[in-house]
């Protein structure tokens, strides 16, 4: 990924401990692949949003390609800025959205 603009959706990364962490600056990214719009959220299956600050790094390596990492908490960024102490990186706080689907089966159904 170049250079990312702040207003530009930024997408789906894992993280160094393999969290996925569903990040976004100006608005809400629920999937990886392609964002949902309220209409079409109405029509699934029960879901639950966990929402929250977390941390994206961007790190230039040595040809300056940019790689952008999303974090949850600052104990895995602390982690992962141990790794790349030596290269070029921005850290700024962002806003996260993950989207789970509730469980709507009956535990006391008979089966």
């Amino acid at each position: 990924m170049s250079t990312v603009k702040k207003s530009e959706t930024r997408g789906l990364y894992r993280s160094h401990d393999k969290k996925l962490v569903y990040g976004q600056v100006d608005t809400i990214l629920l999937h990886p692949k392609m964002y949902f719009s309220k209409r079409r959220l109405s029509r699934m299956a029960p879901y639950q949003i966990f929402t929250g600050v977390g941390f994206v790094c961007t790190v230039l390596d040595d040809r300056l390609h940019a790689d952008t990492w999303f974090f949850k908490d600052k104990k895995s960024l602390n982690r992962f800025m141990r790794q790349v102490k030596d290269s070029l990186h921005c850290i700024e706080e962002c806003f996260y959205a993950s989207v789970v689907q509730q469980n709507t089966e009956d535990p006391f159904q008979k089966r």
